[in-house]
């Protein structure tokens, strides 16, 4: 009787430590699948923010009023162009680092954070250059039209661009400060899971 309970209470110990790791293993892959989707959507919003920026630089050259203007705006479009690669060639070595599909929680949640940071620290990289161009052309623009702030003109080229950059940039900071604070809470714990255990280091 008692050879057969402990027969059994060893399968059923081997059977629960079967289940949680196959759970664990089955969380880590949900885990991993989850960053690799949120990457990209981050590379897509990346592609956006861009695209976007260099398309409204270009509409705006179309009514560039001198060549100070037009040079300006080829340069920021060129600038945002540099910075979208970065972020690619960037994005690209964080993609590899989730392929590699070894590492443990905390870390996978650093690189989604990191990438999280990365990504609003573009955006607003990307609105301070297309600012950079802007302001000279709705400064000259509303000199060589006679516009007043309140027309209707200035309301659709300039106070609702302003709406939308100021926007994005609230968001942007506020993504930034909420993935920063988790990265040094995140850093925190790997040094301390990476520290040599006391007794250990004591023999």
């Amino acid at each position: 009787m008692s050879g057969r309970d402990v027969s059994w209470d060893a399968l059923r110990a081997e059977w629960l430590r079967s289940a949680d790791a196959a759970g664990a293993v089955a969380a880590a892959e949900r885990q991993m699948r989850s960053a690799r989707r949120g990457a990209l959507v981050g590379q897509m919003i990346e592609a956006a923010i861009a695209l976007g920026a260099v398309a409204f630089v270009g509409l705006a050259l179309r009514h560039a009023a001198n060549v100070f203007e037009a040079g300006l705006g080829v340069i920021v479009a060129i600038a945002i162009c540099v910075a979208w690669l970065r972020r690619r060639e960037l994005a690209r070595q964080e993609q590899q680092a989730l392929e590699v599909g070894t590492m443990d929680h905390p870390r996978l949640v650093r690189v989604v954070r990191q990438r999280q940071a990365r990504l609003a620290q573009f955006i607003m990289a990307v609105v301070a250059l297309d600012l950079i161009f802007l302001i000279p052309w709705w400064v000259i623009g509303a000199r060589v039209h006679s516009r007043r702030l309140s027309d209707i003109g200035s309301i659709e080229t300039m106070w609702l661009p302003l709406l939308g950059m100021a926007l994005l940039i609230a968001w942007s900071a506020r993504a930034r400060a909420r993935a920063m604070h988790d990265l040094e809470m995140l850093d925190s714990r790997i040094a301390q899971m990476d520290a040599p255990d006391d007794g250990l280091a004591a023999r």
